[in-house]
């Protein structure tokens, strides 16, 4: 169980680059990893290791212990070069790449006041919680379908929060 942060690298620039700002990993190597991104290229014309890879706008990230928080905020000027550094206009959302088939169990807890909807999933014995402050839903359709969470809006902020049941306590 790893939480991993760039801290304040590049924030609101673009990143082609195969670097991801903040990944909670459980199980790389059954998939058990999420993280955030702002896809540079629209889901069609994308190849895989573009949408995952390819930043959009770099996040400002902090981290204290098990929890991370990535704030998208792009400048205008960073937005408006993009079609003609991405060839097209890039989506205007930012997304997590979070399997849900990879973990053992995977569970959506709505807050008191219906809006903050954290996702939440458990490998062996650690878990992990990633809110989003724009409301988010996986894709339903495509290669990415229950694996890629979706955020509408350019501008957004994801929480992340790792713990495992020796220190925190059962996942339930």
């Amino acid at each position: 169980l790893a939480l991993s942060t760039l801290l304040d690298y590049s924030p609101g620039a673009l990143a082609v680059s195969n670097r991801q700002p903040m990944t909670a990993s459980l199980d790389p190597a059954h998939g058990a990893i999420v993280f955030v991104t702002q896809p540079a290229r629209p889901a069609f014309e994308a190849s895989a290791h573009d949408w995952w890879s390819v930043q959009a706008s770099m996040p400002r990230v902090a981290q204290w212990n098990e929890i991370a928080v990535s704030i998208y905020n792009p400048p205008l000027e960073v937005s408006a070069l993009l079609p003609f550094v991405a060839g097209a206009a890039p989506p205007q959302m930012t997304h997590a790449y979070f399997n849900k088939s990879a973990f053992d169990e995977y569970v959506v807890v709505v807050g008191r006041d219906g809006r903050d909807t954290w996702h939440c999933g458990r490998k062996g014995s650690g878990f992990v919680a990633l809110l989003s402050h724009n409301p988010a839903d996986f894709a339903q359709v495509g290669p990415y379908a229950d694996v890629d969470l979706q955020a509408d809006g350019y501008r957004n902020v994801w929480i992340t929060h790792v713990g495992d049941e020796s220190r925190d306590g059962p996942f339930a």
